[in-house]
């Protein structure tokens, strides 16, 4: 498939299925992956010559863990959508949010969204309380390494879990990114971002 792709994208030209007539396109192509191309490309795995001719803009969008910021305005859109279509109308209890941005979230955006219309669906009382969420969410709450007694901006709790990994990993950069879920040159310039040197 990468290589039929690749003649689409050089050739500008698709041919039907059982048609012998090669037809002209003009298309914009947008390309999105979850997984580091570069290292695939290294591996074998993606043909360099295509990744070369996709790889013209770039934009990374960070998963949901790296802009915890945007964490109650994801919220609010889901509970919204969710609650209209469930004709619900519910408030939110302040615990909540705390809660939710102690969680990690591996399934990223989608399944914060699950997250919520899970909540929204089973809530009888009205208003949303950390007893509404699974207990998968809570147990960040019970790691006190994770967090400082003294209140922090989430960036500053980020800082310090990063500085914590690269410790005990002996500065290693490529297990570090592993282990976070993000890729060298975001791990690079969350340091540069954090004043810190990178060793």
């Amino acid at each position: 498939m990468q290589t039929r792709l690749l003649r689409v994208l050089e050739e500008r030209e698709i041919q039907r299925v059982g048609s012998m007539d090669r037809i002209s396109i003009d298309i914009r192509v947008i390309a999105a992956t979850n997984k580091p191309l570069q290292q695939q490309v290294k591996e074998g795995k993606f043909r360099e010559d295509l990744y070369y001719r996709l790889n013209v803009v770039t934009i990374n969008a960070p998963a949901l863990r790296e802009r915890m910021a945007d964490l109650a305005l994801l919220f609010d859109h889901f509970l919204k959508r969710h609650g209209r279509r469930m004709s619900k109308t519910i408030a939110v209890h302040e615990d909540v949010l705390e809660m939710l941005a102690g969680y990690a979230w591996p399934g990223n955006v989608r399944e914060l969204e699950n997250v919520v219309e899970r909540a929204v669906t089973l809530n009888t009382t009205g208003v949303l309380t950390p007893s509404d969420f699974d207990e998968q969410l809570h147990q960040s709450q019970k790691l006190p390494t994770l967090f400082p007694r003294e209140l922090v901006s989430l960036e500053e709790i980020q800082r310090q879990y990063i500085l914590h990994v690269l410790e005990r990993l002996n500065g290693n950069m490529s297990r570090a990114a592993e282990l976070l879920e993000i890729d060298r040159r975001t791990l690079y310039r969350m340091l540069e971002r954090f004043g810190v040197k990178a060793g």
